[in-house]
């Protein structure tokens, strides 16, 4: 079964933004570096960074019913909340980017082994292959003991088109260019008259009469240059209530065009808007779920596409549409209306939508793999981790490390391999053959014993450095979307913690150290690795180093930690 998290890696991590969370009050940080060493003072807001991060993962889990109220562990929603203040909501957000979307989904189509998709992609119409940024935010409270997602924020933005999505305003938004509508119009119509060479026996005589109008248009194909500016600098947009498929109240549903020459809305796409009223279909709460599932946008098409249809009308006949027509001669008005009737009925209901369920639904499981990838590391329990334990599978370690030797079983097998041995040389000093067995207890239970020479060392007897290396070795064959360790330096010899920063880099993960020891950020191979955190009038304050830094260093011959410790270091914002 494939892991949630490998949808995750397949976009590339670009930033992630903290709102009202502790000392936290607006903090963003860019992911420039894969490698990012977060260094500052205690108090400073380096724990407060990574629960926020464990907050996040964790709503996940109550998403899935796996977790009654992420504020329990903090004994209230009033001990987290900036300045106490229950009013406020605790804002997270990530940015991510697919270079390709076309080839990312063909990889989900391999990890998911299906390979229906494969004859939805052939028929896309909005351009998969440029790069899209995907942003998604969550405001939650715990206001009143109650755990509550108060909105949900999905944007998918590529070089022509836009998606959002935002639960609070109970919309759902497409916006495009009507010169790519119109390329979309000329691509089905190519698709239609290969189909219709092909099958031509088969076909109803609608689509036989289609074709026939579709040929005229394409023999006219070569837009007149006034038409074709008008296109280049006009924009679609479609506007969803989704109150209409998440809210058990029945309201309207309305589409709207706006385009940047107004002037030509009545001529371009004349929308005859009227109410509709749709059965109640689910409740709020399963819009999460619709998420997870990766089924939004084809929940959204379902319901809407019959809407659409009776909702969307090409009316010629409006007086506000005659008058454009008699004021604008030099336009080919009969190829004008030939194009949008047939985009309008044919790419915008049909294709259009159905390319915004595909592109909805992936990002959707990108980005909640990405959240279900992100592994934290905090507080390690070195009891649970020395004790033995029952053997069960278990795919994710937990943040304090207590199931490890189930989790460390389970994606070893019980065999350890080289790689992981050599870097307990690092570990453990002075042995040279290393190796890691299970053994079992009477009563059932398993435990892990270090080997190093002839001397076998049960796990009380194992060194703490030793186990850390472990673990983190562990996670690094894992392949989390995002590791973060607090603390990192804790337990850790200085060579152990130069190793094992090598080991992060070149992993070519994404990685969050924090320390308040300047030891680690000596192992930097540049500056931009090197994230400051300050408490600046009560709040928490981020600073990335840049190349102004690795100067000064230059000309003071200084290491890094020691420009920290001397007080020179000066940060902008």
């Amino acid at each position: 079964m494939t892991s949630l998290k490998e949808f995750g890696r397949l976009a590339t991590f670009e930033s992630f933004w903290i709102k009202n969370f502790k000392s936290i009050r607006d903090l963003r940080l860019d992911m420039s570096s894969k490698l990012n060493i977060i260094i500052g003072t205690n108090g400073s807001g380096k724990t407060a960074l990574v629960e926020a991060l464990e907050l996040l993962t964790s709503t996940l889990d109550w998403a899935r019913g796996l977790n009654l109220n992420p504020f329990s562990r903090w004994w209230g929603y009033n001990n987290v909340v900036w300045r106490h203040d229950e009013n406020l909501p605790i804002t997270i957000g990530v940015k991510l980017q697919v270079d390709n979307l076309e080839n990312r989904i063909r990889e989900i189509i391999h990890l998911l082994g299906d390979v229906m998709i494969i004859e939805y992609l052939r028929e896309t119409l909005i351009n998969l292959s440029e790069p899209m940024n995907i942003t998604y935010e969550l405001d939650i409270s715990g206001k009143g003991g109650r755990f509550q997602i108060l909105r949900e924020n999905l944007m998918i933005e590529g070089k022509s088109f836009k998606i959002h999505v935002d639960t609070a305003k109970n919309l759902m938004i497409f916006t495009t260019n009507m010169m790519e509508i119109f390329k979309s119009f000329v691509k089905l119509m190519n698709k239609l008259k290969e189909s219709y060479e092909k099958k031509l026996e088969t076909f109803p005589p609608e689509l036989i009469a289609l074709y026939a109008e579709l040929e005229e248009i394409d023999r006219k194909q070569k837009l007149a240059p006034e038409i074709k500016d008008m296109l280049e600098n006009t924009s679609l947009t479609l506007l969803f209530n989704i109150s209409e498929i998440f809210s058990p109240t029945v309201s309207e549903l309305k589409f709207a065009c706006e385009i940047e020459k107004t002037y030509l809305i009545h001529m371009v796409f004349p929308i005859l808007e009227r109410n509709i009223t749709l059965g109640t279909i689910v409740t709020p709460e399963d819009f999460v779920g619709y998420i997870e599932e990766g089924v939004l946008g084809e929940k959204c098409r379902e319901k809407m596409v019959r809407t659409i249809r009776e909702t969307l009308s090409f009316n010629t006949n409006s007086p506000r549409y005659q008058d454009l027509i008699s004021k604008r001669k030099d336009l080919n008005v009969d190829l004008l209306q030939e194009i949008v009737k047939k985009v309008s009925a044919e790419i915008m209901i049909e294709h259009i939508l159905r390319d915004i369920s595909l592109i909805i639904s992936i990002a959707s499981l990108i980005v909640y793999g990405f959240i279900d990838g992100i592994t934290i590391l905090r507080n390690i329990d070195w009891r649970d981790v020395s004790t033995p334990q029952s053997l069960e599978r278990q795919e994710r370690l937990k943040s304090d490390a207590s199931n490890f030797i189930q989790f460390f079983f389970t994606i070893t097998g019980g065999h350890v391999d080289e790689s992981l041995k050599e870097a307990l040389k690092y570990a453990f000093p002075g042995y040279e053959d290393f190796n890691v067995i299970f053994e079992a207890t009477t009563d059932g239970r398993v435990f892990m014993r270090l080997i190093a020479d002839d001397l076998r060392l049960a796990p009380i007897s194992i060194p703490q450095g030793v186990l850390k290396t472990l673990i983190l070795e562990s996670l690094l064959r894992w392949r989390p979307t995002l590791l973060v360790v607090d603390e990192f330096e804790n337990s850790l010899h200085p060579e152990l913690q130069q190793f094992l920063i090598d080991e992060f880099r070149y992993s070519d993960l994404y990685v969050i150290l924090t320390t308040h020891s300047t030891t680690p950020v000596n192992y930097v191979k540049k500056v931009q690795e090197v994230i400051i955190l300050r408490l600046e009038n009560g709040e928490t304050k981020a600073y990335r180093l840049n190349e102004e830094i690795a100067e000064i260093l230059r000309n003071r011959k200084l290491t890094l930690s020691e420009l920290i410790s001397s007080g020179l270091l000066e940060l902008k914002s």
